[in-house]
C-alpha cells in the first residue's frame, strides 16, 4: 500500500494482502463515520482490488450521517448491471450505508461517453458549489502505473482545468475519470495497491513519481 499525503510520501507495506484490507477496511471506516457540518466526500476507486473491501462494508457497514457523499475515481462506460462496471461492483455497500442516489455520485453510463463525463463534471462542482470537500481520495494503483483513468501524462495535460473527462482505455474500453484538477482537493490521498506486479509502479512512486502517471497526477500537490 502507498500513501501519498500533504506531509510529503509515505511508504507502508504489507506481509499478505489480507493486512492491507484490513487496514484499508479500518481507514474508511473511520473515514465514513465522520461527522461534519457540511458535505464531506470520499473518492473511491474501482477495479478489482478494493473488492473484498467494499464487501465487508456491505457486511458490516459503519453508522453514517447524511452529510456523507461517496463518489468514484473512475467508471467504464458500460451499464451498471455489467461485470466491469465499479458502480455495480460497490452497489451492494452502497445500499448497506444508505447512500442514495443524492449522496452517491457516479457516472450515468446511460448517456453517451460525452454526455456521461459532463454531467460527472457537473454533479461535482455541485458538489463543491456547496461547501462540499473531499476527505479522503483512496487511489488504485496499476502495474503499468496508471490511477484512476489517467493512464499516460497527455491524460493528465488533457484534464487540466476540469474535474471529470471521458477516456480511451487501453483496454478498448471507454470511460470517464476524474483529472489531477479533482485530485488537487483531497485533503489526504492513499494508494492502495496488492499484489507483486504493482511493486515496480509502487518504486517509481517513491523515487520518481514523474515517470508514472499516478505519479504525475499527484505530484506537487499542496
Amino acid at each position: 500500500a502507498e500513501r501519498r499525503d500533504r506531509e510529503g510520501m509515505k511508504i507502508r507495506t504489507f506481509k499478505t494482502a489480507a493486512q492491507a484490507e484490513e487496514r484499508v477496511f479500518d481507514l474508511l471506516s473511520s473515514r465514513m463515520k465522520m461527522v461534519t457540518a457540511k458535505p464531506h466526500g470520499i473518492l473511491l476507486p474501482g477495479g478489482t482490488t478494493p473488492r473484498g473491501v467494499y464487501h465487508r462494508l456491505a457486511l458490516e457497514p459503519p453508522a453514517v450521517n447524511s452529510h456523507l457523499h461517496l463518489m468514484l475515481s473512475d467508471e467504464r462506460h458500460v451499464p451498471p448491471e455489467a461485470p466491469e462496471s465499479n458502480y455495480g461492483g460497490m452497489k451492494p455497500m452502497l445500499d448497506a450505508l444508505a447512500i442514495d442516489d443524492s449522496r452517491a455520485l457516479r457516472v450515468h453510463t446511460e448517456l453517451e461517453l460525452d454526455a456521461a463525463a459532463d454531467r460527472y463534471e457537473k454533479d461535482l462542482r455541485a458538489f463543491f458549489r456547496h461547501g462540499g470537500r473531499i476527505t479522503l481520495a483512496l487511489l488504485g494503483l496499476g502495474a503499468d502505473g496508471h490511477t484512476a483513468g489517467l493512464f499516460s501524462g497527455t491524460d493528465i495535460f488533457r484534464g487540466l482545468g476540469r474535474l471529470a473527462m471521458p477516456v480511451r482505455r487501453p483496454d478498448g474500453l471507454e470511460g470517464v475519470t476524474v483529472t489531477r484538477d479533482l485530485l488537487q482537493k483531497a485533503e489526504h490521498i492513499v494508494f492502495f495497491a496488492v499484489g507483486p506486479e504493482k511493486a515496480r509502479a509502487v518504486r517509481s512512486m517513491e523515487r520518481e513519481p514523474g515517470s508514472i502517471p499516478a505519479g504525475m497526477a499527484v505530484e506537487d500537490i499542496s
